[in-house]
């Protein structure tokens, strides 16, 4: 094959591949850079705000509330629809941790969803966005 016919092979696989967002989520303990003793995720709250109007320290945070919230088999389910008005509205999430007013900020560019799982017995939680 000719060179320029393998180039034209390689452009095309590598623009006909998906551009689907990799799995988020927070992560189970607080970054070892904060220095803690161990903390474990213990809330997460999802932000939604204008594009060009992002939250002022101190100010009210704009949380966007579950769409959907359901109970199966002692977990709480929680789930969020994520850049449905994007780009007017960026999206982003906030894992906070037992024991410290700090929390991770992620930004949330090209999720779709996210769901939330709160076991009851043990308070575990897990948040992931696909």
């Amino acid at each position: 094959m000719k060179p320029l016919a393998l180039l034209a092979l390689a452009i095309a696989a590598t623009t006909m591949q998906p551009t689907a967002a990799a799995p988020l989520s927070c992560p189970q303990a607080a970054p070892s850079t904060w220095n803690l003793s161990v903390t474990r995720l213990d809330s997460v709250r999802v932000l939604s705000y204008p594009a060009d109007q992002p939250p002022v320290d101190g100010g009210a945070l704009p949380i966007l509330a579950p769409i959907r919230e359901w109970t199966r088999a002692g977990t709480l389910y929680q789930r969020w629809n994520i850049n449905f008005d994007a780009p007017h509205y960026l999206f982003q999430v906030d894992c906070l941790y037992a024991g410290t007013e700090r929390y991770l900020r992620m930004d949330l560019p090209g999720v779709k969803q996210c769901t939330a799982a709160i076991q009851q017995r043990t308070k575990i939680i897990s948040f992931q966005c696909k």
